[in-house]
């Protein structure tokens, strides 16, 4: 019983030798977890929700080893010496604070909540055996600091220096700990808010909780007492030895991407991918429910400040497509938040020249990332619902800086298109991630000129409104398109200068571009779809005199909602080339709320009739793709065959390709240069879709469901 509860084994010698089952779970511990979560999450997804800037969360966390209470005051600008909190400050002189006395970036509450909604993301991408691994080895995730397991493991973290000397750790050796009765004065955070007397070190060994707690029911911590200790051992010289020399995460400009997944996953059927998805969705809906739990507990509704506007975005991202309403909540609230806390944010255009470096160019973008992102999601999945924006159109300014008042004033999307005409390679990265905010601009005019428009209201409709319609989606047609060429543009610019912005990544913003394009088109589709219903409706139920006047009406009308079907098309089918394009890579095994929107890109192009039935069973001009199931054999599971097509053999590893070769993105054609849409070209357009979707099963659960709709659908068309 004494070696017991002194932490040793009646046998000692038989620990020297270690069973790979031993080495295995050593590999498996909680902080390399914790860190491959984080890698992870930066990796792909904060591309498509940049609510975090990695520059400045990497340098808080490698300094804090993870604590939270240490992290938040570093984040803040309140901790080490001027130069180091200049570097974290500077946040300040990139937007316009509402009341920059007051304005808080963190607390040690949203910190936590922050890193476990990161751990949410990284969840569903990383690769490892969810079905063996115990839920309870995600517990100290987030909250607890990573000192004591950077001593334990040599080869935690991104890279690491031998201290010199013996190490002179304040911390106990493992086993050695020794219980000592607490100190007058130190309680638990429970009783230090009470101030009454604590007694948990007056228990036997192995208590959690003092008398008070327990009899409460609720839990015992000492959070304080441990932020007390990290902070006095980080700021004592005579210490400084104590903390390892370690760093958990790399730097921006260090930065890589995980390594592309084995070859043994590759080359998996749909079905065993979708398996991935499935197996990991315990851990998923546990940090899930654990950082919906932090918000209510924190009360991060109405902290106002801007890490808990950042956690709410990033939760509201990541249930988009699962809980659209919760969702909603959470996406409303965050962009309430970001409208208190700023007045306005601002990018002068100007400031996009050669002589400015390209990391300048880059910072100051990054500064902004929190509320440009807001802006721009809470429009377009706004309008997409056919909802008002909560934000202000005049939040984001993108423009030129000038006149008497020194302010920014907006520049119209020509004007930005011309710059990005005119952009050299320096100055096209930074226009490039600005993209967004042109089509944040365009969902604000869809919501203004077709979903408030008068002239959809008068039914029944007359000729002048419908030239009114008619001037209002061609010129909002005009404009995503132009922001589409604009994409290909920077991009063929930034060839070699793209990976500046790591870890963001090109490619994955090409599709987030794409996408939010889409959704837009989509929705001006879909406004004139209802419109045109009720118009037909109303046609159908009432008396109307002038026959004469109402065919020519509702021709016109007819052709509108036909050419707005062919620019959703157009869309979808420079999606399904670009995600050919991808599947090598092995982003898209990498899901997201973004990626997952192939689905309906899929729904658009399987709905679309070919325009005529010429060459519909020629064979296609480049070779099949032998690497993953052709759609006749995902229509016709039972192996029935067809003259023109055979089952395809034995699955092979997919042929990598990079994940930063631009290339894949700029040889994508544009949403009005296509070939026609025959039943051969639509055959293999879903096929690509269909692949896709495939490996966006390996992160997200679900997929199957959405698989065999369009399935349905295909032969439904067909």
């Amino acid at each position: 019983m004494s070696r017991k509860l002194h932490g040793s084994t009646i046998y000692p010698e038989a620990e020297k030798t270690e069973s790979p089952s031993s080495s295995t779970s050593k590999e498996l511990t909680w902080p390399r977890i914790y860190l491959q979560l984080i890698n992870c999450f930066f990796s792909y997804s904060n591309t498509f929700m940049p609510c975090v800037e990695y520059e400045r969360f990497s340098q808080a966390f490698n300094r804090s080893f993870g604590d939270v209470h240490i992290m938040s005051r570093y984040l803040n600008g309140e901790e080490g010496d001027v130069q180091t909190r200049e570097f974290f400050d500077h946040r300040k002189s990139f937007s316009v604070s509402a009341d920059p006395n007051n304005t808080v970036e963190s607390t040690p509450e949203t910190v936590e909540a922050l890193l476990t909604t990161i751990c949410a993301w990284g969840s569903q991408l990383i690769l490892l055996p969810f079905e063996s691994l115990d839920l309870s080895v995600f517990e100290p995730m987030g909250h607890t600091n990573l000192v004591q397991a950077a001593w334990d493991d040599p080869e935690l973290g991104f890279r690491r220096t031998a201290p010199q000397g013996p190490p002179e750790s304040i911390l106990p050796e493992p086993g050695t700990v020794k219980r000592q009765k607490r100190r007058q004065g130190v309680a638990c955070d429970t009783c230090r808010l009470r101030r009454v007397r604590c007694d948990l070190m007056e228990l036997p060994p192995g208590a959690t909780a003092c008398s008070r707690c327990r009899v409460k029911q609720i839990v015992c911590t000492d959070r304080y007492i441990q932020w007390r200790r990290s902070r006095d051992m980080s700021r004592s010289t005579s210490t400084a030895r104590a903390i390892p020399d370690v760093q958990l995460l790399p730097h921006r400009e260090e930065f890589m991407e995980l390594h592309d997944l084995p070859p043994s996953v590759r080359s998996l059927s749909q079905q065993e991918l979708i398996d991935y998805g499935v197996a990991r969705e315990a851990v998923f809906s546990h940090f899930v429910r654990r950082a919906l739990i932090l918000v209510h507990k924190y009360d991060l509704v109405n902290s106002y400040t801007m890490q808990g506007a950042s956690v709410l975005m990033l939760l509201a991202s990541l249930l988009d497509y699962v809980r659209p309403k919760i969702a909603y909540e959470l996406q409303r609230m965050a962009s309430a938040q970001i409208v208190r806390l700023f007045l306005r944010t601002e990018f002068d255009l100007n400031y996009v020249q050669p002589s400015i470096s390209i990391y300048d160019q880059f910072s100051r973008l990054s500064g902004n990332r929190l509320p440009h992102s807001t802006w721009v999601y809470d429009a377009v999945s706004n309008v997409s619902y056919m909802r008002r924006p909560q934000m202000p159109r005049d939040f984001c300014v993108v423009g030129f800086r000038g006149g008497l008042d020194a302010t920014v004033h907006p520049a119209t999307l020509s004007e930005f298109v011309a710059v990005c005409e005119q952009a050299n390679s320096t100055s096209a990265v930074s226009l490039y991630y600005l993209l967004t905010m042109a089509i944040g601009g365009v969902a604000h005019d869809t919501y203004a000129s077709l979903m408030t428009l008068p002239a959809l209201s008068a039914i029944p409709p007359t000729f002048a409104s419908m030239a009114e319609i008619r001037s209002a989606c061609e010129r909002l047609w005009g404009d995503l398109h132009k922001i589409e060429l604009s994409m290909f543009i920077l991009a063929t610019k930034m060839r070699e200068t793209h990976q500046v912005a790591l870890p963001m990544n090109t490619l994955q913003w090409g599709w987030l571009l794409l996408t939010l394009s889409f959704l837009l088109y989509q929705a001006i589709m879909r406004r004139i779809t209802d419109w045109f219903s009720s118009t037909k409706a109303y046609h159908q139920w009432t008396m109307y005199s002038d026959e004469e006047q109402v065919e020519p009406l509702m021709d016109a009308i007819h052709d509108l909602l036909r050419e707005s079907q062919l620019s959703t098309l157009g869309i979808s089918r420079t999606i399904a080339h670009y995600a050919r394009n991808l599947l090598p890579t092995g982003l898209l095994f990498r899901g997201s709320s973004m990626t997952r929107q192939l689905f309906r890109v899929a729904q658009s192009i399987a709905r679309a009739l070919p325009v005529g039935e010429e060459n519909s069973d020629a064979p296609v001009d480049e070779p099949p793709n032998r690497t993953a199931p052709t759609l006749h054999s995902l229509l016709n599971p039972t192996g029935v065959e067809t003259p023109h097509e055979t089952p395809p053999p034995s699955a092979q590893p997919l042929p990598s390709a990079s994940s930063h070769d631009i290339n894949l993105l700029i040889s994508v054609p544009d949403s009005r240069s296509h070939e026609p849409f025959t039943r051969r070209n639509k055959r293999r357009e879903m096929d690509w879709c269909i692949q896709g979707l495939g490996q966006i099963g390996f992160s997200q659960a679900g997929l199957e469901a959405e698989i065999r709709r369009i399935i349905e659908l295909v032969h439904f068309m067909r």
